[in-house]
């Protein structure tokens, strides 16, 4: 085999420095050789083709790999053909041949990426069929592919445009279009034309007008169509390369009316007492008319124009009539419902007058109201006393002073409705009376003496009218003017006057007559003298009274005496006590007189005229006797002591009652008492503070009843200890539970036991806990017994009789004998969730303390904010989770708790991030960078641009859906030097999963290269091995491009070992040989038995990468 079929130099390699190598058969040798082998493991992978318009053109088109054209008349355009090529064999590729096309410019080499061939084709140009793009590697292998070239001239056929032919009653018309079909290029369904030709529509018949324009369809339909106009449709369209195609057959006819017709009536507008016909008439251009039909009054609708409306004379038909009616045009248009109205009327009106049924004493104008229900009215007339007709609804009876118009007026009167009815003659009567009536007062005389009731009577009369009522008036003594007592109304004309209410002295009196015309007569005055009895009234003396007591009265001014009385209560059997003649009226009522009871009293008073008046009773009862009290405690002899003596009584009052018990003391041997305090509900107690005092002491109690009776007890004397007996409960602490020891400590030997007892917070009675008679003073209070809740306790210091001594109490102290207890966790007990991060617990009362936590077997620590619990534990990992452990509350109590949940996490599909070449366009001043790519899932996506030299450029992040996308970067592009720059793309699903790619774009040279991009793991199938050190990785254009020095670590993930295979020559033939591949290695062997030098250089770097560390990056 000769060297140049095997390999070829590359003269990107150096020579190498001579090494000694260790030989496969056991001998040295020395490599001095700069030349490099290269070994090819077969052809490139055929081409990837993809066919673009460069630019786009209506007479060309691009469909895969199959470019049509027109070349008819002045047509022209550019496409370009695209090759993706790949050398898997190693070599490299060095061109793509691109084929030459008759009758078209362009094809050739093109030896540096992107492989392009661009054509240019013209007028005439007849290229067509199947069309071959070669790749050659540089080891001389080829590969294929293909696209294919199609002149298109022929234009697409069986397009139509068809509708419902008929009438259209709305102002669209749809229209159904079928584009037909394109053998070659296909049919370009954007450039559809429809044509419309349009005529008149008269009686359903069309007059066309030659002329096709052309009309857009709106939602598939013809929105611009007018009524009363006929139209039909046509249909061109074109292919995607130019080709148009003549009209279609032009489709059914469209007879479009969207008027409906017009009808009106003949109605007469007033009213009639007589038969009615009605004519309609139809006003139609259109599609001409089809139907009339109309109704009475809301009856079945009937064909027909003439309708008949009938008057009978027994008013059966009287009132409004209505008739509603339409017509239908053919086309199917039906007008609104229209109405008219005829109105019957043969009912005779009706007129009332307002006339007075009384006398009147003034001129009299009588109202006329007609009414008619139907019509309404058309005139009305009258006469008075048989004289002339006169139009008019107001008539005026005059009453002259004279009294010459006194007596009955007759009027008649009449009306006529709008339909001529005329009613019969009615008639009203007027009475006038001008002669005013006479009257007078008949009793009392004028000045008699009254009181009480007054009986007051009088005379009254009338010639005409008759009287109508007399009114009875007063003037009470010092009174300006005159009030009514009363109005009679039929005789005898009297009435009653209660004088009682009125001041003493003179009063007039005076009648007022009124006739039925409304004349009245006052009459003369009448005056007498008004004297009533007084009324006096008696003062409360009281509920109880004892001693002398004074009794208070009062009267009238001209009252002469008061006498007080009294009688046993409810006897009626009345004792003077005593008599006042002089204002104010008081006597004293010594009550020691008379028995104890109770006892009625009243006042009563005579008047200067003699007249007596008597007040109301009052009740009261007499009590002279003291009540009896004992003092009970303390005892007599006591020695008592401290700030809080308990003192007690007891007091019985058979007559009114005890009304206060007090409480007094003074130094044994006399002197006067000093009041402790007061009682004034039974039992009577008091709290004695003896602070400051010492020695013998006398103590006693007054009880005084409701009537003022005091009574005194026995003097009790005691001894008053320096030291005072004091009693102290210790403070057990604001939360109890349990069994708990009280404590008290006392001062004076006074104490003999002490009493310890309790009772819920805020009151109600004493509950015994314990009676301790030995020092130290304790109890043993098991709170278990007792509801949980707030309580007071209290410790009593009592003396060798079980008096009490002294007291001290504690209040708001909680019992709690309760254990907190879970209510609530997050994650839930049993429950199954996607993920947690803590575990959250809320008790039944707030939390003190948390003992023995354990989550899944390892301690777990937790904060407390009152009654959460939080256990904040990071991400948890899937399965199987228990928390376990104990709550405490600040009384103590521990109560037990577990939450056992599973995580289950949710797989979720792999990402996919496909980036394609990226593009280098200029845009003027700038430069922009294209980078399409395709995501498999919605993604968060951020792309880096690095320069040739590592520095970040810019940075894009955006969130994408799933589906193609193109980023862009645009940079100025003055400051951007010639060289490769780096595109790293990171891809990040909500779930964290993250792609990395990266690709890379050459600015310089012919052109901007683009670079595929690298996937993540790469599977060489050939091997290079070079005899000159590599070139640096940013120079390398056979391996996989590097991350740039600015590039996050963390985004530079280690290649598998397969993928290593690629760094360097020698790398790929140690890592093929990891790989075992028998065909590779084989082949290795014949290149080792013909080159000994090459074996050895293969062996000693094999050692040398076998013991380097791997490479990681990408």
């Amino acid at each position: 085999m000769e060297r140049g079929q095997l390999a070829r130099l590359d003269d990107r390699i150096g020579p190498l420095l001579p090494l000694p190598v260790p030989r496969l058969v056991g001998n040295n040798a020395v490599y001095t050789s700069g030349n490099v082998v290269k070994v090819s493991a077969g052809a490139p992978a055929a081409p990837d083709l993809t066919l673009s318009e460069t630019p786009n053109s209506p007479n060309q088109y691009v469909f895969n790999t199959t470019a049509f054209y027109n070349p008819q008349g002045a047509n022209s355009g550019t496409f370009t053909v695209t090759a993706d090529v790949t050398d898997s064999g190693g070599s490299g590729v060095d061109r793509v041949s691109f084929p030459g096309l008759s009758g078209i410019t362009g094809g050739g080499d093109d030896a540096t990426s992107p492989y392009e061939g661009a054509y240019d084709w013209s007028a005439g140009s007849s290229a067509a069929g199947l069309q071959t793009v070669t790749v050659h590697n540089n080891a001389g292998l080829t590969s294929t592919a293909s696209f294919t070239v199609t002149p298109d001239t022929a234009p697409p056929t069986g397009q139509t445009a068809a509708i419902t032919g008929g009438y259209f009653t709305s102002l669209s018309v749809p229209v159904t279009l079928s584009n037909g079909s394109d053998a070659l290029s296909g049919v370009d369904a954007g450039s559809g034309v429809v044509e419309r030709e349009s005529g008149t529509l008269s009686n359903g018949s069309c007059s066309w007008s030659g002329s096709w324009p052309t009309v857009s369809l709106s939602g598939g339909a013809d929105t611009t169509v007018q009524s009363n106009r006929c139209y039909h449709y046509r249909y061109r369209i074109s292919d995607n390369v130019g080709n148009q195609s003549g009209p279609s057959s032009p489709s059914a006819d469209a007879k479009v009316d969207a008027t409906a017709p017009v009808t009106s009536d003949d109605a007469p507008a007033g009213w009639g007492n007589a038969a009615v016909t009605v004519t309609l008439s139809v006003n139609e251009t259109g599609s001409g008319i089809a139907s009339t039909v109309y109704r009475v009054d809301g009856g079945s609708f009937q064909s027909g124009a003439s309708i008949s409306i009938p008057a009978p004379a027994d008013h059966s038909n009287d009132g409004l009539h209505v008739i509603a009616y339409h017509s239908t045009d053919v086309a199917g248009n039906m007008e609104t419902l229209r109405s008219a109205t005829v109105r019957i009327d043969t009912t005779l009106p009706t007129t009332t007058d307002d006339a007075p049924a009384d006398w009147s004493a003034t001129p009299v104008t009588v109202t006329l109201t007609p009414a008619d229900a139907l019509s309404g009215i058309a005139a009305t007339d009258h006469r008075i006393d048989g004289g002339s007709f006169l139009p008019g609804t107001s008539i005026l009876v005059p009453a002259p002073a004279d009294h010459s118009n006194d007596g009955a007026h007759v009027i008649e009167y009449r009306s006529t409705d709008n339909a001529g009815n005329v009613e019969s003659l009615q008639t009203a009567t007027v009475r006038i009376d001008t002669t005013p009536p006479s009257g007078a007062l008949t009793a009392p005389a004028d000045g008699a003496h009254v009181n009480g009731n007054v009986a007051i009577s009088a005379s009254a009369g009338d010639a005409s009218a008759g009287v109508a009522s007399v009114e009875f008036l007063v003037r009470p003594n010092g009174s300006g003017s005159f009030t009514t007592i009363s109005t009679d109304t039929s005789a005898p004309y009297d009435a009653s006057w209660d004088s009682t209410s009125a001041p003493e002295g003179n009063a007039d009196l005076e009648v007022v007559v009124v006739d039925n015309a409304g004349l009245s007569i006052t009459s003369a005055v009448r005056t007498v003298a008004v004297d009533n009895p007084p009324t006096p009234a008696l003062d409360d003396p009281g509920a109880s009274l004892s001693g002398i007591v004074t009794l208070h009265a009062s009267s009238q001014a001209d009252t002469a005496q008061v006498v007080f009385e009294r009688s046993p209560a409810g006897a009626g059997s009345w004792t003077q006590i005593a008599t006042d003649t002089t204002a104010p009226f008081s006597a004293d009522f010594d009550t020691s007189t008379v028995a104890e009871g109770s006892y009625d009293f009243r006042a009563v008073a005579t008047d200067l005229a003699g007249f007596n008046g008597t007040s109301t009773l009052r009740t009261a009862l007499v009590d002279n006797t003291a009540p009896t009290v004992a003092l009970t405690d303390p005892p007599s002899g006591a020695v008592v002591g401290g700030p809080n003596v308990h003192l007690a009584a007891t007091a019985l009052d058979l007559g009114s009652g005890v009304g206060s018990v007090r409480f007094e003391q003074r130094p044994a041997g006399g002197g006067s008492f000093t009041a402790i305090g007061t009682d004034t509900t039974d039992p009577y107690e008091a709290s004695w503070d003896t602070t400051g005092l010492s020695g013998d002491y006398e103590l006693r109690a007054v009880a005084t009843d409701a009537a003022g009776n005091p009574g005194n007890s026995a003097v009790v004397p005691v001894t008053v200890d320096a030291t005072a007996p004091s009693v102290t409960l210790v403070d057990p602490g604001a939360l109890l539970r349990d069994v708990v020891n009280l404590a008290a400590s006392t001062q004076s030997v006074a104490v003999a036991s002490v009493a310890f007892d309790r009772r819920p917070s805020g009151g109600g009675s004493w509950t015994r806990i314990q009676l301790d008679a030995t020092r130290p003073w304790g109890a043993a209070f098991d709170t278990k017994g007792v509801a949980d809740g707030l309580y007071e306790l209290r410790a009593q210091a009592l003396d060798s009789t079980g008096h009490v001594l002294a007291s001290h109490s504690r209040d708001g102290i909680r019992i709690d004998n309760t254990a907190p207890r879970v209510q609530s966790a997050t994650p839930a007990d049993g429950a199954v969730v996607g993920a947690a991060k803590s575990i959250v617990l809320v008790a039944s009362e707030p939390v003190a303390s948390i003992q023995g936590a354990s989550l899944d077997g390892a301690a777990a620590t937790a904060t407390i904010s009152g009654s959460t619990v939080t256990f904040s534990t990071g991400p948890l990992g899937a399965g199987e989770h228990a928390l376990t452990g104990s709550l405490v509350d600040a009384a103590g109590n521990n109560g037990s708790f577990s939450v056992h949940f599973r995580i289950v996490v949710k797989a979720h599909a792999t990402l996919v991030l496909r980036v394609n070449r990226p593009n280098a366009l200029s845009h003027g001043t700038q430069r922009v960078f294209v980078v399409p790519l395709v995501l498999s899932a919605p993604a968060g996506v951020k792309a880096t641009l690095f320069s040739p030299t590592g520095r970040k450029l810019r940075t894009l992040r955006t969130n994408l859906s799933a589906g193609r996308h193109s980023l862009r970067f645009s940079i100025p592009a003055a400051s951007l030097p010639p060289g490769r720059y780096t595109i790293v793309v990171v891809a990040t699903t909500p779930d964290g999963s993250r792609v990395v790619r990266r690709v890379q774009v050459t600015i310089g040279g012919k052109r901007p290269t683009e670079h595929k991009a690298q996937p993540s793991r790469s599977h060489p199938q050939a091997i290079a091995i070079s005899a000159t050190p590599p070139p640096p990785p940013s120079a390398s254009a056979d391996r996989g491009s590097k991350p740039p020095a600015t590039a996050r670590p963390h985004e530079a993930k280690p290649k598998p070992k397969a993928a290593r295979l690629a760094s360097t020559p020698l790398e790929t033939a140690t890592a093929i040989v990891h790989a075992k591949s028998t065909r590779t290695i084989g082949f290795l062997l014949v290149l080792l038995l013909l080159g000994g030098a090459i074996a050895f250089l293969i062996k000693l770097e094999m050692k040398r990468l076998l013991a380097s560390p791997r490479r990681t990056d990408d």
